[in-house]
């Protein structure tokens, strides 16, 4: 049952639902047995229901981690912790991808959280605050943190207020869903991976047009829709590398880089510093060159238009201020070794479902 204001007739899906087909979040087994009796295919969109036999479409958890990983490391953090739920599939493989991603970097994850269906059902969150109040107390700060997803990060939020311990400087939070709700409402506002909720919608009508025409062959049991990607906000503003000059100096990379074609010279010459020793300092906090991380925001600005955007090569080469688009598709060959339209096509499949 799905409150409407009473704007559409209420509909009751259960196991007596007669119909055509049907997408589901988490169906019981007794629901899909009824339905497999009277040949109604069903497409499901959660992990906790994997081992229930109908195709199943969801975010690649994986990468989910690997894109959260990614983002707190370059704030130049050294500390991490993912809170999750050990019951859920879903916060299992974020969080092992999120550790495994630090560890090949050389860093470690603190594994935090616990099983919320334990609890019992009177005053649970009031539970759930005590616990996390509990383990957030113990942390060792600055410290980089991933929750399992968007409810979990602003609940984190919240805790860390009450604990004295400011949100992104002692304590960087991130989520994943990029729901607006709770990224919006927390304080202060989420970073968070986004969910790919366009392309999960697609790949499941087109899987579900499919079964509803007999088609059944070759219909994928579980199919993977890659995330993100990661939506920055407060949360997560913060550079922890210790070098004032270098956290000037990627200040000035992360926010112009995208839009324009930003040298290191350009940068160099608003601080108060030789380049000789700017290198050198920029490349022992942040592991790499200028150049590279110049390169690296751009890609990632390049990366996002050709995937979130239908816009021609051209326009994007313009909005970035490539001087042509053939430039452009030259920086693409070096940073990612294929074309902006192998590229596009790769990364999008979902959306480029039709039916």
């Amino acid at each position: 049952m799905v409150e409407s204001t009473s704007e559409i007739a209420p509909v009751t899906i259960d196991a007596c639902w007669s119909g055509d087909g049907l997408i589901v979040f988490r169906p019981t087994a007794r629901e899909l047995k009824a339905w497999r009796e009277r040949k109604i295919p069903v497409v499901n969109l959660s992990s906790e229901s994997l081992d229930l036999g109908v195709p199943t479409v969801i975010p690649d958890n994986a990468v989910v981690g690997q894109l959260a990983a990614k983002h707190l490391l370059e704030l130049g953090l050294k500390q991490f912790a993912f809170w999750g739920d050990p019951s859920r599939l879903y916060s299992r493989q974020r969080g092992q991808a999120f550790a495994a991603e630090l560890k090949r970097k050389g860093f470690a994850c603190r594994q935090m959280g616990f099983e919320i269906s334990k609890l019992p059902a009177a005053k649970k969150w009031e539970k759930v605050r005590g616990e996390m109040l509990k383990q957030l107390a113990d942390v060792e700060l600055p410290i980089g943190l991933f929750a399992r997803d968007d409810i979990a990060a602003a609940a984190i939020t919240s805790a860390c207020a009450q604990l004295g311990l400011v949100v992104p400087d002692d304590v960087a939070v991130m989520g994943c869903n990029d729901d607006v709700t709770f990224c919006h409402t927390a304080s202060p506002p989420l970073s968070s991976v986004q969910y790919p909720g366009k392309e999960i919608g697609q790949t499941a009508a087109r899987l579900l047009s499919q079964m509803m025409r007999g088609g059944d062959d070759g219909v994928e049991s579980l199919t993977l829709v890659k995330p993100g990607p990661v939506i920055a906000r407060e949360s997560t503003d913060v550079l922890a590398f210790g070098d004032p000059v270098v956290i000037e100096a990627l200040r000035i990379i992360r926010r112009e880089a995208p839009g324009s074609a930003l040298q290191v010279a350009d940068v160099i010459a608003r601080l108060p510093i030789s380049r000789a020793s700017f290198q050198q300092r920029f490349r022992e906090a942040v592991g790499h060159s200028p150049k590279h991380e110049i390169n690296r925001v751009r890609i990632d600005r390049a990366c996002q238009l050709l995937v979130n955007t239908d816009w021609p090569v051209k326009e994007i080469a313009y909005e970035m201020q490539f001087e042509s688009s053939e430039e452009f598709s030259r920086f693409l060959r070096r940073q990612l070794k294929t074309c902006a339209t192998e590229f596009r096509k790769s990364n999008r499949k979902g959306s480029e479902a039709r039916f």
